[in-house]
């Protein structure tokens, strides 16, 4: 966000002083690198740069590519293999092992919705965007699309002309039914002209409620800066709460607590640093807190403060749920004076906000050289259909049957151990995919209940394949991919925790993935109980994966002529 902001800064100047610039975007890295895609830089006509887009090994080069772009106004791709031994042709030891592919395209100053002009629309509103950018790595030598829309909520922006018009009705397809929670690059066959795409979610910047502005709050403000936060600062001193003290802050709130706690904005990008010391102060902030939907909320103080703070609130009867609470606050890194303070404060808000487990890199290192977790499956395709009045696992949309679309995109995913669960008429069922090759196991007790399927393949799985984590899912969710599947597994690795579950419709469910130490809790489970019991009973061990589309279920004809229009 902090480089977004530079560059949007440098271009002001460079359209004010009428210079001409391009924007060198890194849309796919194949291996390691330094930067991911997403890292930009802006090159003026006169080489000075803005941003990067390496750790300083590309940008020479990148800086005489970019000014070429300029005076030929024909943006480009180029592709940096790091890969090769001869690293030594751009000038330096690259240190990485990855093949990196940079955008670089013209900056058109009059033109109301270039690039960066996208950019900055994307920053307006605190909401997520999603920026697109067209490229081709088969066609790198000929000019590229580059980066043509921002898709806002319900309204767009920038336009469709210099895309291939075979491929305009799949791109435009892509983009209304995206709903991933990260970035992704999708390639795309040959009969559309070997496009690549790149679908980058712009997200708001992070805003940072700092309550307190004693001198101790001071490098907090410096450092937010820094980092390209949003502070927000309030106090009811107002001798220290001033822009003299903070000149960091976009806003400063003065007042009592009961005459700020309604000029408090806050969203799922707002955290909170409670540090005014002034224990009624925050007593009345806390509560206003408690009815916000953020992640972090971080108090100043010994735990014994914060224990008072709760058992004040529960005193007036009101429920306090301490999910989001960070007390004390910040990582324990042996920090003393402020300033150090503040580099824990932050260092915990970003793991927090990336839904990361802090440990040494060396020690994340040492562990990816372990042996992978084995991930089997269980899909769960017992059931009768009642409600639709017939066979749900065997209804063919745009021309594969629900069950073996799973089986497909299980077979297409990282999951290393597959069984389908029948029940209901399984001889009739199995005529929708390749018994002899696939593995299944029948259910007889089916009616029961789920909690009995559930079982039936999870007992298979551990007596045949000894699997480390087990993912669940229904055949009756036709927007459940490969992509998922493996997204389910890597967040699983990143954010440490033992279950990742599903989040749509406010609620938590399958797919779901479940550490081998959850499996005696779903052995244990009866009748008609089926994972979300297991997920909720351990809440505290579970990362929750954004997946709108699990709330589109098959129960209905309704719900089959609902799916027609929609492309899976």
């Amino acid at each position: 966000m902090k480089e977004f902001q530079e560059i949007i800064q440098s271009y002001e100047f460079a359209k004010s002083e009428n210079l001409s610039v391009a924007l060198a975007t890194v849309v796919q890295v194949d291996g390691s690198a330094y930067r991911r895609p997403g890292a930009r830089m802006l090159v003026t006509q006169e080489g000075n740069l803005t941003g990067a887009i390496s750790g300083g090994c590309l940008e020479g080069d990148a800086l005489r590519k970019a000014q070429t772009v300029i005076f030929q106004q024909k943006s480009m791709l180029v592709t940096y293999d790091t890969t090769d031994e001869d690293d030594q042709k751009f000038g330096v030891g690259l240190g990485c092992n990855g093949i990196i592919h940079v955008l670089i395209e013209p900056i058109d100053l009059s033109h109301p919705e270039n690039p960066i002009e996208l950019i900055k629309k994307a920053l307006e509103k605190r909401e997520v965007s999603l920026l697109i950018s067209v490229f081709s790595v088969a066609n790198s030598k000929s000019e590229q699309v580059g980066t043509i829309l921002l898709s806002q909520g319900q309204n767009q922006f920038g336009d469709y002309t210099r895309v291939h018009e075979e491929f305009l009705p799949t791109l435009q397809s892509e983009i209304k039914y995206f709903d991933a929670s990260q970035n992704q690059i999708k390639s795309f066959p040959d009969s559309l002209g070997q496009f690549s795409v790149f679908f980058e979610l712009v997200k708001p910047t992070v805003r940072v409620l700092l309550f307190g502005a004693g001198n101790d709050t001071q490098p907090v403000a410096k450092l937010s800066e820094i980092l390209g936060m949003e502070l927000i600062l309030i106090d009811g001193r107002k001798n220290l709460a001033s822009p003299t003290r903070f000149p960091q802050a976009k806003k400063i709130i003065q007042g009592h607590a009961e005459e700020v706690i309604d000029q408090i904005e806050t969203d799922i990008y707002t955290v909170a640093l409670l540090m005014t010391h002034n224990f009624e102060y925050e007593v009345i902030i806390l509560e206003k807190l408690l009815t916000c939907l953020i992640p972090y909320i971080g108090i100043l103080g010994p735990k014994k403060k914060t224990e008072k703070l709760i058992e004040r609130l529960e005193s007036k009867g009101i429920q306090v749920s301490t999910d989001n609470f960070y007390a004390p606050i910040g990582l324990e890194i042996g920090a003393e004076t402020s300033e150090e303070i503040a580099l824990s404060i932050f260092a915990e808000i970003k793991a927090v906000l990336n839904k990361k487990q802090p440990i040494f890199l060396r020690e994340s290192r040492s562990n990816s050289r372990k042996r992978l977790m084995k991930t089997g499956l269980i899909i769960l395709a017992a059931g009768s259909s009642s409600r639709l009045g017939r066979p749900k696992q065997l209804i063919e949309i745009q021309g594969v049957n629900l069950i073996e679309k799973a089986i497909t995109e299980t077979q297409k995913s990282q999951v290393e151990a597959l069984v389908v669960v029948l029940g209901w008429n399984p001889e009739l069922i199995k005529t929708g995919f390749e018994p002899d090759q696939i593995p299944f196991v029948i259910n007889e007790n089916w009616e029961q209940g789920m909690a009995s399927s559930m079982q039936t393949g999870l007992q298979f799985l551990i007596q045949n394949e000894n699997p480390d984590q087990v993912i669940l899912m229904l055949c009756d969710q036709p927007f459940v991919d490969a992509p998922l599947l493996n997204q389910l597994i890597s967040e699983k690795e990143k954010s440490g925790k033992g279950i990742v579950a599903c989040s749509y419709s406010n609620t938590l469910g399958v797919p779901a993935i479940f550490d081998q130490k959850y499996f005696e809790d779903m052995l244990s489970l009866k009748g008609s109980e089926g994972a979300k019991k297991v997920i909720v009973k351990n809440i505290s061990d579970v990362f929750a994966l954004d997946f709108p589309l699990g709330a589109v279920d098959l129960d209905t004809e309704a719900d089959l002529d609902r799916l027609k229009n929609w492309k899976l």
